[in-house]
C-alpha cells in the first residue's frame, strides 16, 4: 500500500476513533429533560406566546434577541433530544465548510482535502465536547444552549463566507449573519465585534475582502446596539446590583485569559495534545513556505497573542458587568477559542520547524502512525469523562420522569405539593425548602400547581463535583 493510499486509511480510521466520543453525546441527548430555568421560560413562552415571551423579556431581563427567540420555541421535555442532535449536525456541517475552506487557503500541497477535513472536524468537535466544564449546561440545559451553545454553529458560517465568498452580494448574508451572532450573549457579541475590527485594519490592501468584513462589522454594531440599549438591561443591572469598572474587568480578563487552557489540558490533555501534534504533522507536510524562519516566529507570537487577546474579549463583559469570571456554561466560546489556537499554534510550528524544504504533499507511514495513536489517545481520554455524562444524565432522566408522572398527575391541584429535589444528580438548584424561592415557583408553575417542596425521600447519588 502506496503512503498515499494510506494517508485515506489513517483519516479514515481517525474519523471513525473521533466518532465514538461524538456517540456517546448522541446517545445521552436521549436523556435530555428541563434543567433548572427551563422550567420559568418555558411556562413564559407557553402563557404569552412566542413575540409576548421575546418582547416582555428583551424589556424587563436582558437584551440578547437571538438566544430570546430560541428560547421562546422550547421543545417538550420528551424533545429535548431534537435540538441537541440539531446542534450536532449543524455544527458539524458547518466547522466540516469552515475546515474545507482553511485548508484549501493553507494546505496547498495536500490532495484529499475535503477527507482531512473531516477528519479535522471530527477531532476538534470531540476534543471541544470533552474539555467542556459542564458539558450538559451547554448542550443539555436548553436554555443556556440557545445563549452559548448556538453561536458557536454561526460563527463558522461567518468565517467560511468571508473566505469564500467570491460575490459583492454576499455582503447582505454576512451582515444578516453577523446580525444574528450579536443576540446570543455579550461575550461573543463583544468578540465578534473585537475581531471583525481587527480584521478590517488586516483587510487595507483587500478592497474585496475589506467591503466583506465591513459589512460584517456594521452588522455586528447594530446587533450590539439592539442589545446595549435594551430596556430589560436597567432591570437586571438594577436587580443583581452591577458595577461596572471597564479597566479593572480588562485586567481581570487578561489574567484570565489562560483559564481555558489550563482546564482543557486539565480535563482531556491528549485531546489538547493531539489537537496541537496532528496540526504540526499538516503544516510540516503540507503547508505553505515562509520567507524564514524570523517570520514564521513572528506568526507563533502573533498567533498566541490573538488567542489571549480573544479569550480575554469573550471573558470582559463578564468582568465589566459581574467584576467576577464567566459561568461555566459561557466557558463554551473562551475553550472554543483556545482549541483553535492550539491547532493554529502547531500548524505554524509545522511549517517553520520545516524551513524552506518542500512541503511532501502525503504523510509518510511514521506520520499516519503518530496521527492514529494520538487520535487512539484521545479517544481512550475522554471515554470516561463522556460516560459519566452519559451515567448522569440518564440518571437525572430516571428520576425526572417518575417525579414528572406524579406532579402530572396533581396538576392543578389547591393543596402544596411534596415531591422530591432533583438537585444532588446535576448540581442545580431544584425543588428547595423555601416555597416561594424562584425555583418553586417555576416548577410549580410548569406543572400548574399552587405550591411544591421537597418531599423527604433522598436520591442515594454523589453530589456533582
Amino acid at each position: 500500500m502506496s503512503a498515499r493510499t494510506g494517508q485515506r486509511a489513517a483519516s479514515w480510521l481517525i474519523v471513525a476513533i473521533c466518532a465514538l466520543p461524538l456517540a456517546l453525546i448522541v446517545v445521552s441527548s436521549f436523556y435530555a429533560r428541563p434543567i433548572y430555568d427551563d422550567y420559568c421560560w418555558k411556562s413564559m413562552a407557553d402563557a404569552q406566546g412566542w413575540l409576548g415571551y421575546v418582547t416582555s423579556m428583551y424589556t424587563g431581563w436582558t437584551g440578547t434577541y437571538s438566544a430570546l427567540a430560541l428560547q421562546g420555541v422550547m421543545p417538550s421535555a420528551r424533545e429535548h433530544f431534537v435540538p441537541i442532535l440539531l446542534w450536532l449536525g449543524i455544527g458539524f456541517a458547518a466547522l466540516f465548510l469552515f475546515a474545507r475552506a482553511l485548508l484549501r487557503r493553507f494546505l496547498p500541497a495536500a490532495q484529499s482535502v475535503e477527507l482531512l477535513a473531516l477528519a479535522a472536524t471530527c477531532l476538534f468537535l470531540a476534543v471541544f465536547l470533552s474539555s467542556l466544564p459542564k458539558p450538559y449546561e451547554v448542550l443539555f440545559w436548553y436554555t443556556a444552549m440557545a445563549a452559548y451553545g448556538v453561536p458557536l454553529l454561526v460563527a463558522p458560517l461567518i468565517a467560511t463566507l468571508i473566505l469564500t465568498a467570491n460575490s459583492p452580494w454576499a455582503a447582505l448574508p454576512l451582515f444578516v449573519l453577523c446580525f444574528i451572532l450579536a443576540g446570543f450573549n455579550p461575550n461573543v457579541m463583544a468578540l465578534q465585534v473585537g475581531l471583525l475590527s481587527l480584521g478590517l485594519l488586516a483587510a487595507r490592501r483587500a478592497p474585496r475582502l475589506r467591503a466583506l468584513i465591513l459589512a460584517g462589522l456594521l452588522g455586528a454594531g447594530l446587533g450590539a446596539a439592539v442589545v446595549i440599549l435594551a430596556p430589560g438591561n436597567a432591570v437586571r443591572a438594577a436587580e443583581l446590583g452591577m458595577r461596572p469598572n471597564l479597566f479593572e474587568a480588562a485586567g481581570k480578563a487578561l489574567s484570565a485569559a489562560i483559564h481555558p487552557l489550563a482546564y482543557a489540558a486539565f480535563q482531556v490533555p491528549l485531546g489538547v495534545i493531539a489537537l496541537f501534534g496532528l496540526s504540526v504533522l499538516c503544516g510540516y507536510h503540507f503547508g505553505i513556505s515562509l520567507a524564514g524562519r524570523r517570520l514564521g516566529r513572528l506568526y507563533m507570537f502573533g498567533v498566541i497573542g490573538m488567542t489571549v487577546l480573544s479569550v480575554a474579549g469573550a471573558f470582559l463583559p463578564s468582568f465589566y458587568a459581574f467584576s467576577e469570571l464567566l459561568a461555566m456554561r459561557g466557558w463554551a466560546t473562551p475553550i472554543w477559542v483556545t482549541l483553535f489556537g492550539v491547532m493554529a499554534l502547531g500548524y505554524v510550528y509545522g511549517v517553520v520547524f520545516r524551513g524552506r524544504r518542500a512541503p511532501l504533499g502525503y504523510l509518510p507511514r511514521r506520520a499516519q502512525i503518530v496521527a492514529i495513536i494520538l487520535a487512539l489517545s484521545f479517544a481512550l481520554n475522554s471515554a470516561p469523562i463522556l460516560l459519566r455524562v452519559v451515567s448522569d444524565q440518564a440518571a437525572y432522566a430516571a428520576a425526572w420522569d417518575e417525579r414528572d408522572a406524579y406532579l402530572r398527575a396533581l396538576s392543578g391541584s389547591a393543596q402544596t405539593v411534596y415531591a422530591r429535589s432533583l438537585q444532588s444528580i446535576l448540581g442545580f438548584e431544584d425543588v428547595t425548602e423555601n416555597p416561594n424561592y424562584w425555583t418553586n415557583a417555576c416548577i410549580a408553575s410548569y406543572y400548574n400547581l399552587r405550591a411544591i417542596l421537597p418531599d423527604d425521600q433522598l436520591l442515594s447519588l454523589p453530589q456533582k463535583r
